[in-house]
């Protein structure tokens, strides 16, 4: 398996092996091997309650979890597979974005539910829209045999919208 760079990354859009769609995706978007992503609108508690305003800054305080999604959309191919990563600049603020939940099938498509938890002391501002966290693909040997969708395999989050609570 093999990271893709940019210009693989921008080869595979155009060709349709991925989709990343959204309001925010403009070329500064692209890294050396990754897609910055957005945070989106909608943002939960623990309890599922929804707790965002549209462009309002979220304070989310010390040890505090929530769940908020991204505001692309993204499609992998079943011959790639992604991974979430967290962006450097709200890492040093002490920002967690994922759990352990990083992992995109190959087959996915939909809107990334991301679990954010702030491990500093302070609270910390998150702006909807900023950009939240960065995603890159591989290559896989040869393309899934049941890709993330697959009737026998009884996922749960495929062509999710918006945050989505456990259904596990």
């Amino acid at each position: 398996m093999s990271v893709l760079s940019d210009y693989s990354i921008r080869k595979a859009l155009e060709s349709g092996l991925i989709e990343v769609v959204g309001p925010l995706m403009t070329d500064d978007c692209f890294q050396p091997a990754s897609v910055d992503l957005h945070l989106g609108l909608e943002i939960q508690d623990k309890w599922g309650k929804v707790i965002y305003r549209d462009g309002d800054v979220r304070h989310i305080g010390p040890g505090e979890f929530i769940l908020a999604c991204t505001s692309e959309t993204v499609s992998v191919g079943e011959a790639l597979r992604g991974q979430i990563h967290g962006k450097s600049s709200l890492a040093r603020r002490g920002i967690q974005i994922h759990a352990t939940a990083g992992y995109i099938d190959p087959g996915w498509a939909g809107t990334l539910t991301l679990e954010i938890y702030n491990l500093s002391d302070f609270p910390q501002d998150l702006i909807v829209g900023q950009k939240i966290c960065q995603v890159s693909f591989e290559e896989l040997t040869t393309p899934a045999e049941r890709a993330y969708g697959h009737p026998d395999l009884n996922n749960h989050y495929q062509n999710s919208k918006g945050v989505q609570q456990c259904r596990a």
